[in-house]
């Protein structure tokens, strides 16, 4: 039987864990624990799919490419439950991702006239400020923990303010770490976990299709194919006779 891939091993999964060093633990997480069963899964699948492809193929009362198309039939349907269970776990933990995302984007919003005025107000004065300048109040500001101020940066297009899109999203990233540690922490995590299962479901569709769309099998398809169109041949000519 054919090595599998390393990336099918769950442990590329497991690495993305919050350890607790002290403790010796990890922190429970439903979206790696949905990912990790599903690598494994797809481990025990292409194993699956690997060990009753050799047994088909020694079947020596069959021909090789009837064995091909009994292989072919195995491996898709084992294939397709393993994908399908990949995608399913790969979709929930985006989908958290992004709901992490959202809930960490910025400030909340101003609630009023008065305080949206307010923010107006702030961003027109950063506005006019130079570069050097604009920088330090930022920074005193992510440092004191200003949401007021930060809000009004933050909710707004970058141009009003006078910074850059870069300069927007580097402020953004420091008030999100600042703000949210514990959370843009799991967003890294997932992130590359997720990244990690992506090439792990490459690397099993590879094998999968190893199998579907072997040579043999497709010699297989060709000469059906040419029964197929023989037997149309033959009932026309009868047709017509």
């Amino acid at each position: 039987m054919a090595a599998l891939s390393p990336s099918l091993d769950p442990a590329n999964v497991e690495r993305y864990r919050k350890k607790d060093p002290r403790a010796g633990t990890v922190e429970p997480d439903p979206e790696l624990d949905g990912l990790a069963a599903a690598l494994g899964a797809a481990q025990s699948a292409a194993t699956e799919i690997e060990q009753l492809a050799r047994t088909i193929t020694a079947d020596k009362t069959r021909t090789a490419q009837d064995n091909a198309v009994r292989v072919r039939t195995v491996a898709t349907t084992i294939g397709q439950r393993g994908v399908a269970r990949l995608d399913s776990a790969l979709e929930r933990t985006r989908a958290e991702v992004a709901r992490l995302t959202a809930s960490t984007w910025a400030p909340a919003q101003p609630r009023n006239a008065i305080e949206e005025a307010r923010a107006s107000e702030l961003r027109a004065v950063l506005r006019q400020m130079d570069d050097k300048s604009r920088a330090t109040a930022i920074g005193g500001r992510l440092a004191a923990g200003d949401e007021a101020f930060l809000s009004a940066v933050l909710n707004a297009d970058s141009l009003l303010t006078g910074l850059s899109a870069t300069e927007l999203e580097s402020v953004r990233h420091r008030w999100r770490r600042q703000k949210y540690p514990v959370e843009i922490d799991r967003i890294t995590r997932l992130q590359k976990a997720a990244e990690a299962s992506q090439r792990a479901g490459l690397a099993f569709v590879g094998i999968v299709t190893t199998h579907t769309e072997s040579p043999t099998a497709r010699l297989a398809d060709a000469a059906a194919q040419r029964a197929t169109e023989a037997v149309a041949i033959a009932i026309a000519a009868g047709n017509q006779s």
